[in-house]
Formats: C-alpha cells, structure tokens, sequence
C-alpha cells in the first residue's frame, strides 16, 4: 500500500515516470521511508541506529530540536550528525561510481519521490555539488535500486556518498595541497601558505603515486588527503616531471563557503565577498564590511578574490566598503 502511494505520487511529479520500471525501486523505497526521522522543520536520514544525517546549512547548531543531540557539524557541506532517542532503520550507502550501471535513479523525500534517468544526473566535481533536474527537499537521498544510497541532497544541490561517508566516519576537515585546480593543471595559487611549493600551470601527474584518468578524480583525492600528513606529487613543469613533497592543509573553502584564500586568514566571506567572520584577526574590519578590490583589481566573486589574491607576493592592499565609506587595509602573505 505504501509504495502505490509512492507509484502515484512518482506519476505525478514526473510526465514519464509511469512508463519507468518502478518495481525495482521497490524495495530501496521501502527501506529508505524507515530510515527518516522528522522534527518540527528538519529531517534526519538514519546512517546507523542511532545517529541521524541532518542537512543544516548554515544555520546554527542551536537551531537543532532538543531531542537531537548533536555529535558534529560540517559548516562547509551543511550536514550535521545528530544522535536520535528512537532505535533507526539505517539507510545503506553505494559508490556514486557505479551510478553508471543503472538507468535510473530515486529522489525521494519523506513525502515525495522521483524517478531520475541517469543521463541527467551531473556528477560531482570536488567541491561543485552533483545535480539533477529535478525539484529535491533537502535530506532527500538520491538511490540506485535494492536501497542503495548514491548521495544526498542539500539544499537543491546532491552530495555524493563518497564525501558523505569520509565526513561520518572521520569528522576530518578535507584535503588542500594550496592550489585551485582547472583540468590537471595547478590555475590558482594560494599566497597565505608559505614557501609554497606550486607554480601556476603545474600539471599534476600523480599523488603517492597514484595516477588519475578524469579531473573529476584528481581533485576528489586531493581533497581525500589528510591534513596535516605529507603528499608525494609528481608534476610536469618546464617540459620535467618532478615530485614534491608538500604539507596537506584543511581545506577551509568550498561547498556553502566561499573559497577565495582569505579563509586561511580566518576570513570568512559570502558570495558577493561580505565579510561573515573574521576570526580571531585583529585587522580593523567589521561583520558585513564588503572586499571591493584587491591589489587595485575590483573583484565581485569568489573566484576573482582567489584569482587576483593568486597574483600577490608580499604585502597586499584590500579595498574595503562598510555602507557609503571605502577604505585600505594591507595584509601580509607567506609568499615572498
């Protein structure tokens, strides 16, 4: 009875959806109704039978009902990890990978569901959340037949299983080697990390010697890397491969941040680069100050902030607006 409610509410929201094979999603539809648990205005998807995967943005834990006991919260994907009162039915996580060997997929909510082809599924890259054409509420999973969990969604975007179960099962910040990549080549270099060993144009050729067929792939183990070991990366550079050994860094932007480099200062901006937090820095700048150019460079978005911040050695000069006023500050970087 539960999945014709289902079968009925997929014909709805979806013009082909009665022609796709909705028997297989049979049982995953099942399985992934036990696994909701819903308080006032949030929903939780169980990941075992006590802990629940609550997508909060970036609203604060406070927020959270009090029957939830926060055990961690991700400020840059949005998710927290809460522990339930209740015994759960936990849902059951499969590689995005494998997506491929399917033709369709299943969006659903604790109220809804979809039937998604395959083909209009754009898969993650790094820190771009995956996407599909379809309305989705955020803590919806998105799942291959036979129950299995291929990614979440958050807030319209999907992230994909792989960076959900790094961050439930570690809680470690992701990987940063100090660039930005754009294909395999090093685009964007970071001026806060000293004695950075990166050059633009760097072609990355391998990590721990590992090799990489898609940039999709590289730039998911680099972000894999734990922070504070060391990394082994061989990159051609000047017609030469040659490897460095370079620190793993936090990664401090991406997903719900921004990442423009000043978050390695403890700046912490939102997309039209208003100041959100500063940290612990003593500059004088205030919480809702706007960055308005860089070096003489006007920037307005995320990537020019990192692009013209990539450019600076030495002393950098900000310009700065609170309301009607603009005015300089200069920060120092580590690259000299």
């Amino acid at each position: 009875m539960a999945f014709a409610r289902l079968a009925f509410v997929v014909c709805t929201l979806a013009a082909f959806a009665c022609a796709a094979p909705l028997d297989e999603f049979a049982p995953c539809a099942e399985k992934n109704r036990l696994a909701f648990a819903r308080e006032g205005a949030f929903t939780g998807l169980a990941i075992d039978k006590k802990r629940l995967l609550v997508p909060l943005g970036l609203l604060g834990a406070d927020k959270l009902p009090k029957t939830w006991s926060l055990e961690r919260y991700d400020p840059m994907t949005g998710m927290a990890i809460v522990r339930a009162k209740h015994e759960l039915v936990p849902i059951v996580f499969r590689k995005a990978d494998r997506v491929n060997e399917h033709k369709n997929l299943l969006l659903m909510s604790d109220a809804e569901a979809v039937i998604v082809p395959v083909t209009s599924l754009i898969r993650q890259h790094g820190m771009k959340p995956a996407r599909v054409p379809n309305r989705s509420v955020s803590g919806s999973p998105l799942s291959a037949p036979c129950y299995s969990v291929v990614g979440v969604s958050m807030f319209g975007a999907i992230i994909e299983s792989d960076f959900l179960e790094r961050f439930i099962a570690s809680g470690e910040p992701f990987g940063d080697l100090g660039f930005r990549l754009e294909g395999d080549k090093a685009r964007y270099i970071n001026p806060f990390i000293k004695d950075n060993p990166f050059q633009e144009g760097d072609q990355i050729k391998a990590i721990n010697g590992a090799r990489f067929e898609a940039p999709r792939e590289l730039e998911r183990a680099i972000l894999f890397l734990i922070p504070a070991d060391d990394a082994n990366v061989t990159v051609r550079r000047g017609g030469a491969d040659i490897t460095i050994k370079a620190k793993v860094f936090p990664r401090l932007g991406g997903f719900l941040k921004a990442d423009t480099f000043m978050e390695h200062i403890g700046w912490n901006l939102s997309g039209d680069l208003f100041v959100r937090d500063i940290g612990g820095s003593t500059l004088p700048i205030l919480v809702g100050d706007q960055l308005v150019a860089i070096g003489g460079k006007a920037v307005k978005t995320p990537k020019e902030a990192r692009a013209a911040l990539s450019e600076r050695k030495g002393a950098v000069r900000l310009l700065m607006q609170r309301d009607d006023f603009q005015f300089f500050i200069t920060i120092e970087t580590d690259s000299q």
